[in-house]
């Protein structure tokens, strides 16, 4: 009876760790961003019209193995386009350079609270398009099984 206890006690305890420790990994380690003014922009995004994406968004990593690494991803008919690079941060301005050299690099800038992303991305003929982005907030993944 000692045995069985002992062993349901061990199994309880290592399976909460692994799934606090898989949890809190998946709420760092990336921050999203998400646009609700992208279609009115009428541009194009990762090759895709802005009328045919359905979402449009950012993550970007603060894990050590991708510190300073951004994707910048869309959703068409529930698949997805995207492209990934780094991003450079001075104060609330942020530069992109995309890891493909077919993608355009762009800046943009965070709201003094850190809540709000605007982009300057490429549109027709040179100019840039503003598209603001606004933080989602974290939450723990208990998928798991917890």
């Amino acid at each position: 009876m000692k045995k069985s206890f002992i062993l349901s006690l061990t199994t309880l305890f290592l399976m909460s760790f692994s799934c606090e420790k898989w949890a809190k990994h998946t709420d760092d380690s990336v921050t999203t961003y998400y646009s609700k003014d992208f279609k009115t922009t009428n541009n194009v995004y990762l090759g895709v019209a802005s009328s045919e994406l359905d979402e449009l968004y950012f993550h970007f990593y603060e894990d050590e193995d991708k510190s300073d690494a951004y994707k910048f991803v869309g959703e068409v008919d529930g698949d997805y386009v995207y492209h990934e690079g780094t991003y450079s941060k001075t104060g609330n301005l942020v530069e992109f350079i995309p890891d493909d050299s077919s993608q355009p690099s762009f800046d943009g800038e965070f709201s003094e609270n850190g809540k709000i992303l605007t982009i300057n991305y490429p549109g027709v003929n040179e100019t840039r398009v503003q598209v603001s982005f606004i933080f989602k907030k974290k939450e723990f993944d208990y998928s798991c099984g917890c």
